[in-house]
């Protein structure tokens, strides 16, 4: 008996053993074949740095008041792209699009194509003004120094819209025609949610029946290192990005002296209420990172390709992990992140009211509704008070990776960046893209950009290094042409 018995242990552990290897060996290796690197283009890179450079210096700032924005920078830079893009403007179709942001549209000559829809963005955000000496060089300088150009908007985003546009120039320069209608969307206040910019173009495009064949709008970038087993460059195409959602919790009592508090102050209680919320949060799920993961195991090291091809196995660890980095932690579940709070008056008085703001990112296919609901339930106190306010909305599905858009961003993507593997990725934060999503679920976002270590777009001292740039330029050149 104990002989039949470890004969079947001995079988069970073989058919396990092999179901490993066999997913190992016979896991998809989704990398297309070897691309030849693109031989250049013949641009001046002074001149191009330089329409950046100048290009930084109007404060397109974006404001959650409406009445904070200036306006007048965003009408002279329209008109400084009118002048440093005289072949865009003469050939290309321009419609102001509630007033500030632009559309333009190249003609193709075969309208059996699809367009393509390529977005961005050139509003920027505010600088923390107690920050300022600590920037290298001014914010809105346009410096040139070391290699790079300095100042807001260099890497987020008015670098991706000045790269297309040198694009879209240089082919016209060389007599280009595109068979395919190609769509430029450049919203003006991405930075505040987009909705009287990007979300105005979407609506125009859908009132003409406009289905394009993909948009590709800001988003990953190329990184070196970052996915575990995966050495070398890595170019993160996000696929999906999270939903939006922000709720205000408030609560109203009588006030009264701070010499003899209550057991729970209005402050107490909404405090309570945040501390339930982080200690409590959404479920984990590795459902939106397991085509990260798996993506690249064909080019994965060991143990690396053993335990991402068998997440069957090794999920929970893996989860385990990934719940440690805040980054990636962000990938697994819908957030909530108490971003304001408010409450009191005066020192020596009980404030009558007290309210927190919770900002809440929704993984694709989390409804607005049952967010709400789980929010009321952790709380757990009907006294609380809880509003949904602003923008909010519902993240679509991710978009497909067999599309041959995808298989076209990748192949460009190799041009310029050879040696690179491309992965799909949902970022955690919010692009214009979201708006793209009534007219087509292919939506790609990437950033042709090599980050240094530690670079933050909103963060002191935003800049591009020259080299860099021109590799934005080089890959929209191309990606119209692969189109």
């Amino acid at each position: 008996m104990r002989h039949k018995v470890s004969v079947w242990m001995l079988i069970v552990l073989s058919l396990f053993i092999a179901v490993i290897c066999i997913n190992i060996l016979f896991g998809k290796d989704n990398q297309i074949g070897d691309i030849t690197p693109t031989a250049g283009i013949n641009l001046a890179p002074d001149q191009a740095s330089h329409r950046l450079a100048d290009a930084i210096k109007f404060r397109t700032i974006s404001y959650r008041d409406p009445g904070k924005f200036d306006y007048s920078q965003f009408e002279e830079f329209h008109s400084y792209l009118k002048t440093s893009f005289p072949l865009v403007h003469q050939t290309l179709r321009l419609e102001k699009v509630n007033q500030y942001s632009l559309l333009y549209t190249w003609q193709g000559t075969d309208n059996s194509l699809k367009p393509v829809i390529l977005a961005a963005h050139f509003d920027v955000v505010d600088i923390e003004r107690d920050t300022l000496s600590q920037w290298q060089h001014a914010p809105f300088s346009g410096d040139i120094s070391a290699g790079k150009i300095w100042g807001r908007g260099a890497r987020d985003n008015k670098s991706q819209v000045m790269a297309i546009l040198e694009a879209v120039e240089y082919m016209l320069k060389n007599g280009v025609t595109p068979k395919r209608t190609i769509i430029l969307a450049f919203g003006h206040d991405e930075e505040v949610l987009g909705t009287n910019g990007a979300q105005k173009i979407a609506e125009l495009l859908k009132s003409r029946n406009i289905v394009p064949e993909c948009v590709i709008d800001e988003g990953g970038a190329v990184v070196e290192n970052t996915i575990p087993g995966l050495k070398g460059k890595t170019a993160l195409i996000a696929t999906a990005e999270k939903g939006y959602l922000t709720l205000e919790l408030s609560i109203n009592k009588e006030s009264c002296h701070s010499a003899e508090p209550e057991k729970q102050t209005t402050i107490g209680i909404i405090c309570e209420a945040i501390v339930k919320l982080q200690n409590n949060p959404f479920p984990a799920t590795l459902h939106y990172v397991e085509p990260t993961l798996s993506y690249g195991i064909a080019n994965m090291d060991f143990p690396y390709n053993v335990v991402f091809s068998n997440l069957w196995l090794t999920g929970g660890i893996v989860e385990k992990v990934l719940l440690q980095d805040n980054a990636s932690a962000a990938m697994l579940r819908t957030t909530i992140a108490p971003t304001i709070i408010e409450g009191g008056y005066q020192d020596n008085v009980l404030p009558a009211s007290a309210k927190a703001i919770i900002n809440i990112r929704l993984l694709p296919g989390e409804s607005v509704e049952h967010a709400i609901a789980k929010v009321a339930k952790t709380i757990d106190d009907p006294n609380i008070h809880i509003k949904r306010i602003g923008f909010s909305n519902v993240a679509p599905s991710p978009s497909p990776t067999y599309s041959q858009s995808f298989i076209i961003l990748c192949r460009t993507i190799k041009q310029i960046f050879p040696d690179t593997v491309c992965i799909p990725w949902m970022t955690t934060g919010g692009t214009d893209s979201k708006h793209y999503a009534v007219l087509t679920p292919y939506i790609y976002r990437f950033t042709p950009s090599f980050k240094e270590k530690g670079e933050i777009s909103h963060g002191m001292d935003e800049r591009i290094p020259i080299d860099n740039y021109m590799q934005y330029i080089e890959f929209y050149v191309n990606l119209i042409s692969n189109f």
